[in-house]
C-alpha cells in the first residue's frame, strides 16, 4: 500500500523538525555560556602564585632592598640588586650602601659579606678603601653623613630555581654585639630545557684532564705536578682577624713604607709576595704598620711570619706591639742562629721599653725557634689585664705580667745585623682582637 503526506502535513513535520533542532542547539548554547559566568565568580588568587614574567624575565629593573634598623644611630646599611630574578649563568651585581648617620666619626667599622654559595667568583670593590682579606674588612674610620659604597659582582650558577640571598653585616669593632643587618635575594631559574647547558661543564669535573696521563709518567713525574711552593707559605687567616696584611700589592692603600731610611742604611720594598727589609752591617731597622690603620690596637694578638736566609751568628729580627712616639714598645726579638744556644736551639728574648729605656724581661733558648735558612712564626697576645703572652711557631713559651703595662697602638716589626749585612722578609701580618 502507498502511503502518502500531503504537502501541508509534509511542511509542518519538517517545521517541527527544525524548531527541535534549534531547542536543542539552544540548550547547549546555554550550556556552554555558563562555564565562563562560573569562572567569573570565583577567580584565581594570583597574589599567592608569581606570574612566569616574574619568576623568569632576566631583564627585571633593580630591586632594592629596604633599609635595616639604624644601630644605635650609628650605622645605616642598604643592598641593591641588579635584577628580581636572572637564569643560571648570569652577572649580577649587588651594590651596598654603608652611611654613618651618627653625629661623631664612627671609627674602626667592620663589614661582613656573606655571599651566596651559588656566586661563583664573588669579588668585592671599594669606595673608600678598606684593610682586611677575604669577605671581611674594616675601614679606620666613617665620617658624619658619609658613606661607603661597595659593589659586590659574580655569576650565579645554580641546577634547579631556588632563590639566593646575600647577607651584609656591618658593626663599630668597639661594639661587636651590635650589628647591623641586610639581606638582599635574587632568584636563579636553574638549568632545564629552555636553558643551555653550556655552564654544565664548569660545575662538572674536566673529563679531559684524564687521558693526558701516559704508563711513562708514573715512573718519571714532571715537575709541574708538584704545587707551587708559593702559595702553602701564605694561607689566609680563617678566625676573626682585624687586620691582615699579605704584601701582594705594593700598591694597596693604606701599604707600609717602602724605600730607604734617611741615612740608608735601612731599606724595604714588597717583593714576591713578602715585605722585605735590609739592613747594614751594625745596624737597625724599623717599620711600622700604616697608621690609623686597623691594626693599631692597644690589646689583642699580633702575629707575623718571617723568612730569613741568612745563617749568620748574630742577627736578630722581632715583633713589636704597643708602640708609641718610638720609646715605648713591646719586642718579641729572635736570634735564629745564637751561638748562645745549643742543641739546635734558638735564641728569643722578650724586651719592654719605657721612655726610651729597654728592659729585657725574658730570655731563653727553645727548640721551638728554628735555626738556619727557616721560617719562624712569631706571636704576643696583650690582654687588660696586663699579660703579655708569648709564643713561637705556635708554641706556648711564656706569660710575662705587667703591672704598669704599655697603652700604645703602634705595631710592626724590626731587625738588627751584627757584622755583616742582613735582609729579612716578613709575611702574613696578621692582628686579631681580644678575647670577648
Amino acid at each position: 500500500m502507498n502511503y502518502l503526506l500531503k504537502p501541508e502535513v509534509k511542511n509542518f513535520s519538517i517545521l517541527l523538525l527544525v524548531g527541535l533542532v534549534i531547542a536543542l542547539l539552544g540548550v547547549a548554547i546555554e550550556v556552554n555560556t555558563q562555564i565562563p559566568r562560573v569562572s567569573a565568580q570565583e577567580p584565581v588568587d594570583n597574589t599567592s602564585t608569581p606570574t612566569a614574567t616574574v619568576a623568569t624575565s632576566p631583564t627585571a629593573t633593580t630591586a632594592p632592598t629596604a633599609t635595616t634598623s639604624p644601630m644605635n644611630g650609628i650605622l645605616a646599611i642598604s643592598q641593591v640588586t641588579s635584577a628580581f630574578s636572572v637564569t643560571s649563568g648570569s652577572s649580577v651585581t649587588y651594590t651596598i650602601v654603608m652611611t654613618n648617620i651618627s653625629t661623631a666619626p664612627a671609627d674602626l667599622v667592620v663589614f661582613q659579606d656573606t655571599p651566596p654559595k651559588e656566586l661563583l667568583t664573588p669579588k668585592l670593590q671599594f669606595s673608600t678603601p678598606p684593610s682586611g682579606n677575604g669577605m671581611k674588612w674594616m675601614f679606620p674610620s666613617i665620617g658624619v653623613g658619609n658613606s661607603v659604597v661597595i659593589t659586590l659582582t659574580g655569576v650565579l650558577i645554580s641546577q634547579r630555581s631556588t632563590t639566593v640571598v646575600n647577607v651584609v653585616e656591618a658593626w663599630l669593632f668597639s661594639a661587636e654585639n651590635k650589628v647591623v643587618t641586610s639581606r638582599s635575594s635574587i632568584m636563579v631559574k636553574g638549568f632545564g630545557p629552555e636553558v643551555s647547558l653550556a655552564y654544565l661543564p664548569v660545575i662538572m669535573i674536566q673529563p679531559t684532564s684524564t687521558p693526558t696521563l701516559t704508563p711513562t709518567n708514573t715512573s718519571s713525574p714532571t715537575p709541574t705536578i708538584t704545587p707551587s711552593p708559593t702559595i702553602t707559605p701564605s694561607p689566609t687567616p680563617t678566625t676573626n682577624y682585624v687586620y691582615y696584611e699579605n704584601f701582594s700589592n705594593a700598591s694597596a692603600s693604606p701599604s707600609w713604607y717602602s724605600g730607604q731610611d734617611n741615612n740608608g742604611y735601612c731599606d724595604s720594598l714588597y717583593k714576591d709576595g713578602k715585605y722585605q727589609l735590609s739592613a747594614d752591617a751594625k745596624q737597625v731597622c724599623w717599620r711600622a704598620a700604616p697608621a690609623k690603620s686597623s691594626a693599631e690596637i692597644t690589646y689583642g694578638s699580633f702575629e707575623v711570619e718571617v723568612y730569613q736566609d741568612n745563617t749568620s751568628s748574630n742577627f736578630a729580627y722581632a715583633l713589636y706591639i704597643n708602640g708609641q712616639g718610638g720609646g715605648e714598645q713591646y719586642l718579641l726579638k729572635i736570634y735564629p742562629n745564637s751561638t748562645v744556644c745549643t742543641d739546635g736551639k734558638g735564641k728569643w728574648e722578650f724586651w719592654r721599653t719605657k721612655s726610651g729605656t729597654s728592659t729585657a724581661m725574658a730570655s731563653n733558648c727553645s727548640s721551638s725557634v728554628k735555626r738556619g735558612a727557616s721560617t719562624n712564626i712569631l706571636k704576643l697576645r696583650h690582654t687588660n689585664d696586663g699579660k703579655i703572652t708569648i709564643y713561637v711557631n705556635g708554641d706556648y713559651l711564656q706569660t710575662y705580667t705587667d703591672s704598669s703595662q704599655l697603652s700604645g697602638k703602634g705595631t710592626g716589626v724590626y731587625i738588627n745585623a751584627s757584622d755583616s749585612d742582613v735582609t729579612v722578609k716578613f709575611d702574613n701580618f696578621t692582628v686579631y682582637p681580644p678575647p670577648p
